[in-house]
């Protein structure tokens, strides 16, 4: 997704390129519905779009999350700036979109409405609304995946990491720590990598009711970079 005017990026687009020959297949444009303006060096798109193979879900600093099918057709749009307008931040949002099964979350904390929504992919109906502690935060949802197919969305703060149902939203677990706002976790079969206390390496299953430190070393500061 890519976004148009320099401090106030109103118009929202998706474009869809072939990866072979770079060809622009479609392009799409929406008028956002939420706060558009942010930092010069930032820009409303800083969020990287997400799919399914089936959909495509881009999500905007505007806090506005366009579902289109792979031929750019519109299925569903939720301004939820609209529904939950305290919801920004003067420097702008960042956090991306993930797909776990069918929902699609969203990590919207600022000092404003600060939560955390499972969106149903296919309606765009919220599934679940958890609240968030009431900072900036441009951290964005990971999946922790298990071989049985059991899945956790894994949401950073400054507080710590959680990990909740995707379905639901209940959360199974919480690891309190003091995290970085910037950077997002990384999973690896049943290790998440942390930015916390320079870099933290949790082990826990999708099944737990708890996760256990493997290791941790302040010496591996990442900054603002998220480890891969």
């Amino acid at each position: 997704s890519s976004s148009s005017g320099a401090v106030k990026d109103d118009h929202l687009h998706v474009l869809a390129i072939d990866a072979k020959s770079g060809k622009q297949l479609w392009k799409r444009e929406f008028w956002a519905t939420g706060r558009c303006f942010h930092h010069p060096t930032m820009a409303n798109a800083t969020p990287t779009p997400a799919s399914d193979g089936k959909r495509i879900f881009a999500f905007y600093s505007s806090n506005d999350l366009v579902c289109l099918d792979l031929d750019g057709n519109l299925l569903w749009y939720r301004g939820l700036a609209h529904d939950y307008p305290k919801a920004g931040n003067d420097v702008g949002m960042s956090s991306s979109p993930l797909v776990v099964g069918d929902t699609v979350v969203v990590q919207v904390e600022n000092q404003g409405d600060s939560f955390a929504a499972g969106i149903d992919t296919a309606t765009g109906e919220t599934r679940w609304r958890v609240e968030r502690p009431a900072q900036a935060n441009w951290a964005s949802p990971a999946a922790l995946r298990g071989k049985d197919g059991k899945q956790l969305v894994l949401l950073q703060s400054a507080k710590g990491l959680s990990a909740h149902d995707p379905l639901t939203g209940e959360q199974k677990w919480k690891y309190d720590a003091g995290c970085s706002i910037i950077p997002s976790p990384t999973t690896l079969g049943s290790r998440i990598y942390l930015a916390a206390n320079g870099l933290t390496v949790l082990e826990a299953e999708a099944g737990a009711t708890t996760a256990n430190i493997a290791w941790d070393s302040n010496k591996l500061a990442g900054e603002n970079a998220s480890p891969v």
